[in-house]
């Protein structure tokens, strides 16, 4: 298989994350030139306790070159089947805004920081796997809820204060979320069958925080 047709498999799979039959072709075709991601792609279709020593030191020897136009941006936290699927975020300039290498990721850290720079890159519609969001302070919160989320995204982990969280909730709750953890509550707010909000029984009424419990301040 020559080298543009490899490229074009790559494309592929970031189009199509969930298509493993495509990974698997790549696997072939990248173990046929000796290239050791298709022994990590088909590795990590067979997981078992040999098999995942063996994908860790791929991963550990190879896995910053494999982010590719990533590097730099990311750093790594996972790789499944072969790419790159969970990473914490450093710092997205405007040039890797819908780079199609965000195709497979399907976890985001975020820096809390608001004087890190992370754009919005995150609810491009190339985000095609992405399921969950970690990290994110108020302002992102407040940005968040005025947008048109990936279609797989229903997580969201906050880093932000309760007394904020109570001023960007009515907004949040509009948006196709299932699940928002509020870090400092060190809770978890669930959307039920009926699609109202679920409150863990520590906090009965959300609108009504305790003043005297530190985790509100």
């Amino acid at each position: 298989m020559t080298s543009s047709a490899i490229d074009d498999l790559y494309q592929q799979v970031y189009a199509r994350p969930h298509d493993d039959d495509l990974r698997r072709v790549l696997a072939d075709a990248l173990l046929a030139i000796d290239d050791p991601r298709g022994e990590l792609i088909q590795l990590q279709f067979h997981p078992d306790a040999d098999h995942q020593q063996r994908a860790m030191r791929l991963v550990q020897q190879y896995g910053l070159t494999w982010l590719g136009a990533l590097r730099g941006a990311v750093i790594p936290l996972a790789y499944e089947r072969g790419f790159l699927a969970s990473c914490q975020v450093l710092d997205v300039s405007p040039t890797l805004v819908g780079h199609p290498e965000w195709g497979t990721v399907y976890t985001i850290e975020l820096d809390p920081d608001p004087a890190t720079r992370t754009s919005t890159f995150f609810v491009h519609p190339v985000m095609r796997a992405l399921r969950r969001v970690t990290g994110a302070n108020v302002a992102t919160l407040r940005w968040l809820a005025t947008q048109t989320l990936p279609p797989l995204l229903t997580e969201l982990a906050t880093e932000c204060t309760w007394a904020e969280f109570q001023t960007v909730f009515d907004e949040l709750s509009r948006l196709p979320l299932q699940v928002i953890e509020v870090a400092a509550l060190q809770v978890v707010l669930r959307r039920g069958a009926d699609g109202a909000w679920v409150t863990p029984a520590e906090l009965p009424d959300l609108g009504e925080p305790d003043p005297e419990d530190p985790r509100y301040q």
